[in-house]
């Protein structure tokens, strides 16, 4: 499973890396339930969150999911131009 790059040349390369660029600096807790961020490759992503932890009937930890099921598994990484929030998936644009 996955994508394997081999199988894709530049120029088909280019709007899914654009896909995962977020022009301006998002950090994890600026990603609102229900948004649709806009991409550098002038799709959407949207957000939702969903709770991971519960304390019996009680949500006690939400976590934001990226186009239903990708999730940021490290958040607000300092890099010189911008920040970066690691995920489990590719996102493939729609």
């Amino acid at each position: 499973a996955g994508i394997v790059l081999e199988n894709y040349s530049a120029t088909e390369l280019a709007p899914i890396l654009l896909y995962h660029v977020i022009p301006g600096v998002v950090t994890r807790d600026a990603l609102d339930h229900g948004a649709e961020i806009t991409t550098a490759q002038d799709s959407t992503i949207s957000v939702t969150w969903v709770c991971t932890r519960y304390f019996l009937w009680w949500c006690i930890h939400y976590e934001p999911r990226l186009n239903g099921s990708v999730q940021i598994t490290q958040a607000d990484i300092p890099a010189s131009n911008g920040i970066i929030h690691v995920i489990d998936t590719v996102l493939i644009p729609q």
